[in-house]
């Protein structure tokens, strides 16, 4: 077994299998049973080349990958995955290319169509400034509507929802956890649990950190994550998503 990226695997004690953690690709590649990709928020670019080349060297010799390449490629673009979104009928903010105007509604949240762990993220409820904003940047942007509400991670693989948490923003802007936002831990109700199964399955994944929204109308899906960053500091969900990672290792592709 190999896992790229968070050292997350050292919290544990088993004698069921082995862990490597590679930063580069391997001149053995026919060792490894299975791979799972995570992000880390220390990692420079040429890092993520790196354990990204890994992987795909991995996947080329037909090694199972959590997730595959193509299902990391789709949920990469956000614009792509609203479109996946509304294809499979699941409720999520209307979404649109900067270049191609503003969705409905009052407020809207701006993001990089490519960005990662809430950089440039912004919320607007000005017309002028947001249309101002978006002719000044230089790289892809989508828009979305606003609605204010409740943001919840919830970590799911394909059949069920294996935690969740509540994140909430101290200052009242985007509820992430690397911009100051912190967690309370949820139970799921079925609800919640049937949307993030139903959302890993739409996309082809096998295991995704989802933000889903609660609101006054209900539950609908903000962002999906195919390579989020697992929290070594926390040692029950680790364990629950290593015996997770170990049963997914065991079972055929997502197709």
């Amino acid at each position: 077994m190999s896992h790229t990226g968070q050292r997350w695997y050292e919290n544990f004690s088993t004698a069921e299998c082995d862990f490597d953690v590679l930063h580069q690709p391997t001149t053995h590649p026919e060792q490894y049973d299975a791979a799972l990709y995570s992000g880390s928020v220390k990692a420079s670019d040429q890092e993520r080349e790196h354990a990204e080349a890994a992987i795909a060297e991995l996947e080329a010799a037909g090694i199972r990958i959590i997730n595959s390449t193509a299902t990391c490629a789709l949920v990469r673009d956000k614009y792509k995955t609203a479109l996946a979104l509304e294809t499979a009928g699941l409720p999520h903010p209307e979404t649109k290319l900067a270049a191609e105007g503003l969705p409905g509604g009052k407020a809207w949240i701006v993001k990089p169509t490519f960005g990662t762990m809430g950089r440039g993220v912004r919320i607007f409820r000005d017309r002028e400034k947001i249309e101002q904003y978006v002719q000044e940047q230089t790289e892809d942007l989508i828009v979305q509507s606003y609605h204010q509400g409740e943001t919840i991670r919830a970590v799911a693989s394909a059949d069920q929802l294996l935690y969740c948490y509540m994140k909430l923003d101290p200052h009242g802007g985007p509820a992430n956890v690397f911009t100051g936002a912190v967690r309370h831990w949820l139970i799921p109700d079925e609800g919640l649990e049937n949307l993030a199964t139903e959302t890993v399955q739409a996309l082809g994944g096998d295991l995704f950190g989802l933000d889903i929204q609660r609101s006054r109308d209900g539950l609908r899906v903000l962002e999906a994550n195919s390579n989020f960053t697992i929290y070594s500091e926390d040692a029950e969900p680790n364990r629950i998503l290593m015996n997770e990672f170990l049963r997914l290792a065991q079972t055929p592709a997502s197709t």
